[in-house]
């Protein structure tokens, strides 16, 4: 089990280039498998959810090539159309390529998707559209079957589902008739993919919106397209900069995805400063507490930043109350946040942090991917040593977080 250790008191000062989208590329990888050509991306982050995307792809009989942040895949050569379980169970997004695998072949056999433990993430919303479209599908405990020609049709999703939306769209893509999803999702990562597959010859309106549709074209090609940058890592540099107290300028951002994280910062008495593809935050005065915020789907502040804020407001002065409307196991955090001296009290959904002057260092373990980086923020802050066990969880969507730390002034050993 990796660790890092972390020197906690200093200030974290300088900048940052933030690195393509986790969330975004994933998707996008997913929907290569629709066209029988090559694609080539760009900005693309190295993380290990990337490369067992990458092995997936591969199994399947792709030819895939990563180098210095840009991929190239051939999927000419793509003949199998099952991924077995021991693949899919590492991540939650390789549940994407049912809808990719069954718009191109007709067919699919899969293992069931995995992914970090932050609460129930159900995919009935997944199959019941592609059972809709007139696929025939089959779920038993180890794994999903589907096939049949998609047909476009009406869906409405139950609630704003990232990864049904995306499913969707993907089936939909070279479905026969329009596809109409209403109720869906309106994240970044839905537009990225929308584009992505536009620039493949899609036809999509209306992403970015709670209404998309998708007429079925008879084949998509290959082409070139840049990823774009991770909110939910910049997100998390801006955060420690509060918490530190220190001053980080985050390049390669999109100034519209991290509304919301800008104005919680703006709240607890951050400075923010902007410029076209920047953030520049002081947090020498960010110590106010939150007296409330909620946890939202897109545009609202994102649930994969809540553990990183606990962080923050652990020592901010005053009380915050924080409720999580997404997933309920988000708060795991919380328990090893106590044994540093945090004072959080956990009420089913919502939690109240009464800030506290100082944090101290222990040993504490990582649950989850956001919730690593949450302790390593809250490791900069405290007093002493904090050794932090499972770095595991942080290399599936961070390229190097100890690296990125260090060069913002970071003690990590």
């Amino acid at each position: 089990m990796k660790a890092v250790e972390v020197i906690g008191g200093y200030p974290l000062n300088g900048e940052l280039k933030v690195q393509g989208s986790k969330n975004g590329i994933l998707p996008v990888l997913a929907a290569v498998v629709l066209q029988k050509g090559v694609c080539v991306l760009h900005n693309c982050p190295d993380i290990q959810d990337v490369r067992e995307t990458l092995f997936i792809l591969q199994d399947l009989g792709a030819v895939c090539q990563f180098r210095k942040g840009t991929i190239t895949i051939d999927t000419e050569n793509i003949r199998n159309i099952h991924i077995p379980e021991h693949k899919t169970s590492r991540m939650r997004s390789s549940i994407l390529f049912l809808g990719a695998i069954l718009g191109r072949f007709k067919e699919v056999s899969m293992g069931k998707a995995g992914g970090c433990d932050i609460g129930s993430r159900p995919i009935d919303m997944h199959l019941n559209g592609f059972s809709k479209m007139g696929a025939f599908v089959e779920e038993n405990d180890e794994a999903i079957q589907a096939k049949g020609r998609l047909e476009g049709t009406d869906i409405i999703l139950r609630v704003p589902s990232v990864g049904a939306t995306e499913n969707i769209m993907l089936g939909a893509a070279m479905a026969k008739g329009v596809t109409v999803i209403y109720n869906a999702a309106k994240e970044p990562e839905i537009v990225e993919l929308a584009l992505f597959l536009k620039q493949m010859g899609a036809q999509i309106y209306g992403e970015g919106s709670s209404t998309i549709i998708i007429a079925g074209v008879k084949e998509l090609h290959g082409t070139e397209y840049t990823i774009m940058p991770d909110r939910i890592v910049a997100g998390t540099y801006l955060l420690a900069a509060a918490a530190t107290r220190g001053k980080v300028r985050v390049h390669q951002v999109n100034q519209e995805h991290l509304g919301a994280v800008k104005v919680v910062l703006r709240q607890m008495g951050a400075v923010i400063e902007e410029a076209a593809d920047s953030i520049y935050v002081n947090g020498e005065a960010a110590e106010k507490s939150l007296n409330y915020l909620k946890t939202e789907i897109y545009p609202g502040f994102p649930t994969d930043l809540q553990s990183p804020l606990l962080s923050v407001l652990s020592i901010a002065k005053g009380e915050s109350h924080i409720y999580e409307s997404i997933f309920e196991n988000r708060y795991r955090t919380v328990a090893e946040l106590r044994k540093m001296g945090a004072n959080i009290r956990c009420y089913e959904k919502m939690v109240v942090v009464h800030g506290v002057d100082s944090l101290y260092g222990c040993e504490v373990e990582g649950h989850e991917l956001r919730g690593f980086a949450a302790l390593v923020i809250a490791a900069l802050t405290a007093e002493g040593r904090t050794k932090i066990c499972n770095k595991c969880f942080a290399e599936r969507g961070y390229e190097n977080i100890v690296r990125d730390f260090l060069k913002l002034g970071g003690k990590i050993i």
